[in-house]
Order: structure tokens, then sequence, then C-alpha cells
């Protein structure tokens, strides 16, 4: 099990052997022979494997994958830490369309215990709520700005490196054929960079040609000593590309985690003002006489998150544009 960033969010990811237990959940409150699909049932059925977990919404708009053969979708679910978006394994799948949005509560399966519903509870507080809207803000405005950085650098360069990895879903029709266009036209950095090659060639053919040496060995020896050097000058721009949108991901992963962890933590802060001297959770403050603070203010001790956007890298993307004219 670990830790992956998928499509702008954390998400954690069970190994196969985590979430292969599907066969043994069968017997639990069906009725009937066939156990027709029911995404409830198979996001209720991977909650009760997981102590205080209730199933939130699907997210990454219902997208199916398989996992050593198995189906499932992304689903977000409510926490005692927060919430969590995993990978669920879908029971009985009929290749039906799962559609994004929140799960309607399912009701029924028994005795979870009062930890899920305290979960719940402390979730709802309009604090909590407030908190997490401004860090979903956050996370929503820095993706966007992410995006158009990344999308800005590749237009500029004029070329989408092999491998390149489109985390951020920058790659849509209108920039790759603003990519094109540029290349096309000969202002893009990767355009300047065939153009500088071309004339050199020009250029070392003609000094040959002034001097009688076309036919030498010379010219290819130039030759090959040109296409190096335009190599190393080309490899040189594509490190500096990767490196930046590299450096972009880095930054929006590392404030997106920051943001999950601040909120995991206020939830755990508010959970420990709610909880009595006996160690028995209470979300109703009128019950509760240990409680100190109101269910709509936020405990003691908390930073607000609303002046913590770290955003993207600050430095603009400034390719290598031309290199120099000497290659050859």
């Amino acid at each position: 099990m670990a830790w992956e960033f998928q499509n702008g969010d954390w998400v954690w990811i069970p190994e196969g052997g985590d979430t292969g237990g599907g066969g043994d959940s069968g017997g639990g409150g069906g009725g009937g022979g066939g156990n027709p699909f029911s995404l409830i049932d198979s996001a209720n059925a991977y909650a009760q494997q997981r102590a205080g977990y209730s199933p939130g919404s699907v997210m990454q708009e219902g997208t199916v994958t398989y996992r050593d053969g198995v189906p499932g979708v992304m689903i977000k679910y409510n926490t005692p830490q927060g919430s969590s978006t995993e990978w669920t394994p879908l029971q009985n799948y009929d290749g039906s369309s799962i559609p994004a949005g929140d799960i309607a509560s399912g009701g029924g399966g028994g005795g979870g215990g009062g930890g899920s519903a305290v979960s719940s509870d402390l979730m709802a507080n309009p604090y909590y709520q407030q908190i997490k809207s401004i860090l979903d803000a956050q996370g929503t405005a820095e993706a966007a700005n992410t995006r158009s950085a990344i999308q800005q650098a590749l237009i500029s360069y004029g070329l989408v490196p092999g491998g390149f990895q489109d985390k951020m879903n920058a790659l849509d029709d209108l920039t790759m054929n603003l990519i094109a266009k540029n290349t096309e036209s000969g202002i893009s950095s990767y355009a300047r960079l065939l153009q500088g090659k071309t004339d050199s060639i020009k250029d070392f053919v003609n000094r040959l040609s002034s001097r009688g040496l076309r036919r030498s060995g010379s010219k290819g020896f130039g030759l090959r000593r040109g296409q190096l050097d335009f190599d190393r000058v080309f490899q040189d721009s594509l490190s500096q590309l990767l490196g930046y949108t590299g450096g972009l991901y880095s930054t929006f992963s590392n404030n997106q985690y920051n943001r999950q962890l601040q909120l995991a933590m206020f939830l755990s802060q508010l959970s420990q003002q709610y909880t009595g001297p006996s160690n028995t959770p209470s979300t109703n403050p009128s019950t509760n006489p240990s409680t100190t603070v109101p269910p709509g203010r936020p405990p003691s001790g908390y930073i607000d998150p609303s002046n913590t956007y770290g955003g993207p890298s600050r430095n603009p993307y400034a390719p290598i544009s031309g290199g120099p004219r000497g290659y050859y």
C-alpha cells in the first residue's frame, strides 16, 4: 500500500492482495442468487475493512480501472483523519457506467461502531466545513495555475518530450494545436533550434565550397561534429523543460499533501475538544459538560490556512532558444 499522486490529488492505493477479499463478503444481506452489481455495496464492503471509514463520493469522473484483472474505481471516504481517496474494487461489476458524485448512504450493514458516526458528526462541524472549503479552493486554484504554467511552457517549446507524464491533464486539444502551430510557424524554441541547425549546415557547406573542399573528408567530419553539438543543445533544452515541469508537479504535490495534513490535524484537534473525561467521544455539547469549544468555533492554537497558498514556481519558464549558431 502506498500514496500516489493522480489528477491533482493524493490517493491511497492498496496492493492487489489487500483488495482481493471480495469473495468473503458475498453473504452480507443481499438475498437472491445473482448478487447484482451495487456501487454502494462495494463501497460499504471496502469501508467495513477499515475502522471509521464511510463512503463519500466517486472521484475521477467514475473511471473504471483494472488491477490484476479486478475492476475498481476511485472513491473518497470519510475517515477519522479526514477525507481519503482510495481505489475500491467493484464486486460483481457488470460493465455499467459509474456516475461521479456523492454516494447515497446505504444504511444497514450492522453495527459498524460509533467511531464512524462521531467522525461524520465532527466533519459536519461548520468551522471544519469552512476550513475544508478554503483548502479545497486553494487546491483547485493552484491546480489551475500549475496546469496553465505547464501549458505555456510546452507551447513555448513547441514539442511534447517523449515519455512526458501529463499529470495535470494539460495536453488538451487547444494546447496541442498551439504547440504544433508554434513549431510550424517557426516561433517555438524547438523550431528555432532546427532553423539554427539548417543555417549552420548551409554556412559550413558554403565555406567549404569557397575553399574548394566541398568533396573533402572535412565535410563529413564537420557534419558529424555539428550534429553532435546540436544534439547536446537539444538535450539541454529538454532537460530544462522537464526540470521546470517536474518542479511544478513537485511544488503542487507538496502543497496538496500539506493541505490534507492540515485538514487531518484540525479534525484531530476538533475531536479532542469533544472528548469527555471517560474518553467516550461526544459530539453534542449539551450532553458533554467537558466540551469547551462551541461547534462553530475553531480549537485554540489553530492557524487559519487562508494565507498558506504556495502556488507554482514564481520563476517563469525561460527556454533555451536558438543555441549557438556555430554548430558546424
